[in-house]
């Protein structure tokens, strides 16, 4: 099982690059969490691990109380690698 630990996904909305600096690139990101899925077929107990049907880890925005989305502003460096990410409509 693919450990996620130390990592948050995110959807790049903007990279920019501030006036005062020339060598820093800053991107701001909407995080993700993962939902719990249940841990085998037909089992009450769930947790941190990929749908059982799709193999795909299913995840929803991340929101503060009030509703709107939750991003942080990093710098470009710290953005590791891009995952695709399926919609999963209906649900």
């Amino acid at each position: 099982m693919m450990r996620l630990q130390g990592y948050d996904v995110a959807q790049i909305r903007l990279i920019f690059h501030p006036v005062w600096s020339i060598d820093v690139y800053l991107v701001y990101a909407e995080r993700f969490e993962i939902i719990s899925q249940p841990t085998s077929y037909g089992s009450a107990s769930r947790g941190v691990c990929p749908d059982l049907v799709t193999g795909l880890y299913v995840m929803k925005r991340s929101t503060r109380v009030n509703g709107s989305h939750l991003g942080d502003i990093i710098p470009l460096l710290q953005a590791r690698i891009p995952a695709p990410v399926v919609p999963r409509y209906g649900v």
